[in-house]
């Protein structure tokens, strides 16, 4: 397994035993801009981690991006996939948390959408939790770089 890849299940694990966090954990959303790399694993199939990479713009309040990762399941005349987000800053109860919607841009003969739920580590550095797509579901970890 790739070191990178080792890192991100690392901190997956870490985010498995974390106290929740408190009213006092305030996250900006301009604390999240930036580059991630991250790590997607499937639930329910056998297949190796995807690892990808996201960057992440906020611009008057509004949080959005792209990603990019090696083509595992498109048309294999792309080398890679390419989606776009939008997100948004989820503070309530419980530990606050990036909620986006990643939309395939056509590379590789895929369109489709897929919805990120994750919470926020407390030193901002990390984000983990689950994706959906219909009754598909997996988890995810982001470390930012």
């Amino acid at each position: 397994m790739r070191p990178l890849a080792q890192a991100l299940i690392g901190l997956a694990m870490h985010f498995a035993f974390l106290a929740p966090a408190t009213a006092s954990d305030r996250v900006e959303l301009a604390e999240l801009a930036g580059s991630w790399h991250g790590l997607y694993t499937y639930v329910s199939r056998t297949i190796r981690p995807v690892e990808f990479t996201m960057r992440l713009q906020v611009s008057a309040n509004r949080c959005r991006g792209r990603t990019e990762e090696p083509n595992t399941f498109g048309d294999r005349s792309a080398p890679r996939l390419y989606a776009n987000f939008d997100c948004e800053l989820v503070i309530g109860r419980g530990p606050p948390r990036l909620v986006f919607r990643k939309v395939y841009d056509g590379t590789g003969g895929q369109s489709h959408g897929v919805d990120y739920d994750g919470e926020i580590a407390s030193d901002r550095g990390g984000i983990t939790g689950t994706w959906k797509i219909g009754t598909e579901t997996g988890r995810f970890s982001l470390l930012k770089q």
